[in-house]
């Protein structure tokens, strides 16, 4: 679960993965994936009021936006919902908060957590900014993540990190890949569907959104689509690869992420 209060030091004016409280100050919100701990006061009153000032918008990648605008919780705030493409810099300027303008230059980074989700690399005068938010990568992913690095492939300085640290405890001492995961969870479902060609799958997912890699991979490993609620069909159906994974149709897999 995500504390963060939303309010990064260095920019007085921006408010991350929080939408609530004092946050309703700031002037350029950013959202770092859809995940409902990360999104604390998105679709409340006070939000909506606080986006209708001039200038004023909620950035996030193209995946996330696309999310947001087709889930009727969000649709009220399609046109103040600003999608940045992802490994990209990008010129932002937002009112400040003395009633004049800012320019502020912001990267969207893979964060490798969700579909669309990102870190937010702040490029400041006074030294570099970076917000992770959730994300899953690998030392080998920092090294090819250009976004890091200067023109001449020397790691970019990191002055100040907002570091996600969820399992930073010693009650987990190692994670497997997520290609493990999925061939550990493929091996699983196989086993089940050729033992009885009545059986059928169920899976339990934690969160609302974040096991779409799994589906992308069970389709892609079976050729069967998931069956998932017509809601989240509606959301994902618009999205290259998630959308050609799922169903909204029970009948026609043995693959379900919901009830019938």
């Amino acid at each position: 679960m995500s504390e963060f209060g939303g309010k990064l030091d260095e920019i007085e004016e921006v408010s991350i993965d929080r939408f609530d409280g004092d946050n309703l100050k700031s002037t350029a919100f950013f959202l770092s994936h859809c995940h409902s701990d990360h999104m604390v006061g998105l679709n409340s009153k006070e939000f909506e009021e606080a986006l209708c000032k001039r200038d004023v918008y909620l950035y996030c990648s193209e995946i996330s936006c696309c999310i947001l605008k087709n889930d009727l919780c969000y649709g009220h705030l399609k046109h103040k919902i600003k999608a940045l493409t992802t490994a990209q810099s990008h010129i932002l300027t937002v009112p400040s908060l003395n009633d004049s303008r800012k320019e502020i230059c912001v990267t969207l980074i893979p964060a490798g957590h969700c579909p669309g989700s990102v870190m937010f690399l702040f490029e400041l005068p006074a030294g570099n900014v970076l917000f992770t938010g959730d994300f899953r990568v690998t030392m080998t992913d920092v090294k090819n993540l250009s976004q890091l690095h200067h023109r001449d492939g020397s790691l970019k300085e990191i002055n100040t990190c907002y570091l996600d640290a969820t399992f930073f405890d010693e009650l987990y001492p190692s994670f497997p890949s997520r290609e493990e995961s999925l061939k550990k969870i493929c091996d699983l479902i196989k086993e089940w569907l050729t033992g009885d060609n009545s059986n059928e799958i169920l899976l339990v997912s934690p969160a609302r959104y974040g096991c779409e890699h799994i589906f992308v991979g069970i389709n892609d490993a079976f050729g069967m689509k998931i069956h998932v609620q017509h809601d989240i069909f509606l959301k994902y159906r618009t999205i290259l690869k998630i959308g050609s994974a799922i169903t909204s149709k029970y009948d026609v897999t043995r693959i379900h992420a919901c009830g019938k």
